[in-house]
């Protein structure tokens, strides 16, 4: 940039970079959803609806119905020993889901899908409140 503009660019990396919030999450029951949908309108029934499209922080394995977690907004989850969350948004999704993670290969039918099933919706950001250490299979609960 400073050579071709003469302008130094400047990065403040110190609190990371997002696209929106600072955690993404999306609960495993929505996923399920979404694959069963794109599955039946591919007519596909081993179709694989791989995750890493959503670029999400966090996949929550919890016993609830899909799309519980936009349920939540403005609630406070706490996960583990430590870490507390308040849930912020809904996060609407764009284009980039359509990419394959790995070949880079473009599939309209996924936004599509999104689209159809919950507006274009899928998972939500959060807000931490608390720092701490999440390990896989921690609990996750609500503030009462």
């Amino acid at each position: 940039m400073e050579e071709k503009y003469g302008v130094a660019l400047e990065v403040d990396a110190s609190r990371g970079i997002f696209d929106h919030g600072e955690i993404s999450l999306v609960g495993i029951p929505s996923l399920q959803a979404l694959e069963k949908l794109l599955a039946k309108e591919k007519t596909e029934e081993d179709f694989f609806l791989d995750p890493l499209r959503f670029r999400e922080n966090m996949y929550i394995a919890w016993d609830q119905e899909p799309w519980y977690e936009q349920m939540l907004i403005n609630q406070t989850i706490f996960i583990g020993e430590k870490v507390k969350m308040r849930i912020d948004s809904i996060n609407h999704r764009c284009v980039m889901v359509n990419v394959d993670p790995y070949s880079a290969q473009k599939d309209p039918k996924i936004l599509e899908a999104v689209g159809k099933i919950n507006k274009a919706n899928f998972g939500v950001y959060c807000h931490v409140l608390e720092p701490g250490i999440i390990r896989v299979g921690d609990g996750v609960f609500l503030e009462r």
